[in-house]
């Protein structure tokens, strides 16, 4: 508790090197919940129980800190953008039912890290024609 508290960084609260991926991150993160977990502080005294929640609550900040700057620093895939194959077609024309098909040119190289799938895209109810 007393380690966490006194942290300068994210990375010093999670015991973590710079760099890390997300597994090494949600390993850190469970291991340091599963010593906080008020379940396994029943032994201790009041004081002892409320400053471990106060490291808690810096835990889960930190995990939060590391998430946001690896999606800042661009370590986290970003899928890859594809090219519209033509207009979108509308299959289903009932008001309030509309339903519009689109398609996407499929590129020459695949990244077989970040696979093209088939996704159903729900919009808004309503869209604004301006």
């Amino acid at each position: 508790v007393q380690r966490i508290k006194t942290a300068t960084s994210h990375l010093e609260i999670l015991q973590i090197q710079e760099g890390a991926d997300d597994g090494v991150l949600a390993r850190a993160w469970k291991r340091i919940l599963l010593t906080l977990h008020p379940d396994k502080l029943q032994s201790c005294t009041p004081q002892e129980r409320e400053a471990a929640a106060e490291a808690l609550h810096l835990v889960h900040k930190a995990k939060e800190e590391f998430r946001e700057t690896s999606q800042a620093s661009g370590a986290v895939d970003v899928p890859q953008q594809l090219l519209a194959a033509g207009k979108p077609v509308c299959t289903q024309c009932q008001p309030g039912q509309r339903r519009y098909e689109c398609s996407w040119l499929i590129p020459d190289v695949v990244d077989k890290a970040r696979p093209i799938e088939k996704y159903e895209v729900y919009g808004p109810r309503v869209f604004s024609h301006t």
